[in-house]
């Protein structure tokens, strides 16, 4: 069985491709910059052709799971921290990717599974991001799970990502693979 995990970012997604319950490979789908004058669309475009080689990549007549994190709305008895100017632009992107995702199954893939699920609930029993906005914690987490991954992660403002989604792929192996949704 192959598991891809995908952890949704304006500025960058992280990814992480399982083989069973071994890390494969990780990486990022980079999101082109505002700074070209780049509309939001045309931005997640970029995103979604970049996805599309990695939906490519794995095995179209294989059993896989696409797990893809979706928006958390309360975090400790508040509202989502994401702040009103990039909560649009976040949602955009999320719903993107799971439409595009679906739209590959229905197409190529039809024996694949989607399984969308909150941060709420794969992150529990995980390092926490509070004060820690480049998710150190998280990376170490995901270094001292897979070692051979530790300091293979990339810049500290993209590394949190690929952990994020390295270990949502370990939490969905280990506790929910075979289980059904989350």
């Amino acid at each position: 069985m192959t598991t891809l995990t995908l952890d949704p970012s304006l500025s960058c997604t992280g990814y992480a491709v399982f083989s069973g319950a071994a890390l494969d490979h990780a990486g990022i789908i980079r999101v082109p910059t505002t700074s070209k004058g780049r509309s939001q669309w045309s931005r997640i475009a970029a995103a979604l052709d970049d996805l599309t080689g990695i939906l490519q990549s794995l095995p179209a007549d294989g059993r896989v799971t696409i797990i893809v994190e979706t928006p958390q709305t309360v975090t400790r008895g508040k509202r989502g921290q994401r702040s009103a100017s990039s909560l649009p632009g976040y949602g955009m992107m999320v719903g993107a990717m799971l439409a595009h995702v679906r739209a590959h199954i229905a197409s190529k893939a039809p024996g694949w599974s989607l399984v969308e699920v909150s941060a709420t609930v794969w992150t529990k029993g995980y390092p926490s991001t509070n004060n820690d906005p480049h998710k150190s914690r998280r990376v170490r987490a995901a270094e001292y799970l897979y070692p051979r991954i530790a300091g293979k992660l990339g810049a500290e403002t993209t590394a949190g990502n690929i952990a994020d989604a390295i270990l949502m792929g370990d939490w969905w192996v280990k506790h929910r693979a075979g289980a059904g949704a989350a």
